[in-house]
């Protein structure tokens, strides 16, 4: 009964390379209109705090967005939008991907860690932020800073993903 963003982006992704192996034209006569419900999935309004970010999903019943953003759906659609901007040329796949890291930025903690995720709760009526630390949002996060960073050069990626790596360092030095 919805659409998760993070799926859509892993087949897109998975198109693309099948697309690289065999050169299936019908691949590419699509990747618009599917790379384009990845792009109605990110908050575009410049004065949002989740400004950048996909909401999770989309219920398919309601026609709603969820009000929820997850830190490793904005990292894993920036592997999928840069292949996209990779193979089209076309910047606004570029620029999501770029707002996307923007985001996972603004969410980082001074330890280094980005936040796993930013909900709206109903019942308070107010945005909150997970506080756990997730291994696998913050390796993912790494993996996206860097690759925007190698694709892009722009410093604010790599001064990000380092205080990631970072934290697993002082992590893995810590246990030993």
């Amino acid at each position: 009964n919805r659409l998760h963003t993070v799926y859509s982006a892993s087949i897109i992704s998975t198109f693309l390379h099948r697309h690289d192996y065999s050169n299936v034209v019908v691949i590419l006569a699509h990747l618009d209109d599917w790379a384009n419900f990845l792009l109605f999935m990110q908050e575009t309004d410049k004065g949002s705090p989740r400004y950048g970010a996909f909401s999770y999903s989309y219920f398919l019943n309601t026609k709603e967005k969820e009000k929820r953003y997850v830190s490793g759906t904005a990292a894993l659609n920036i592997f999928t939008l840069l292949r996209l901007h990779q193979i089209t040329g076309q910047d606004k796949y570029l620029d999501s991907a770029k707002m996307a890291g923007d985001w996972l930025i603004s969410i980082q903690r001074e330890d280094g860690a980005i936040k796993p995720y930013t909900r709206y709760d109903e019942n308070d009526k107010k945005w909150k932020y997970g506080t756990k630390l997730s291994l696998l949002y913050n390796g993912q996060s790494l993996s996206a800073l860097s690759k925007l960073y190698s694709y892009t050069k722009e410093e604010k990626y790599y001064n990000s993903a380092k205080k990631i790596a970072d934290l697993f360092a002082t992590k893995y030095e810590a246990a030993g």
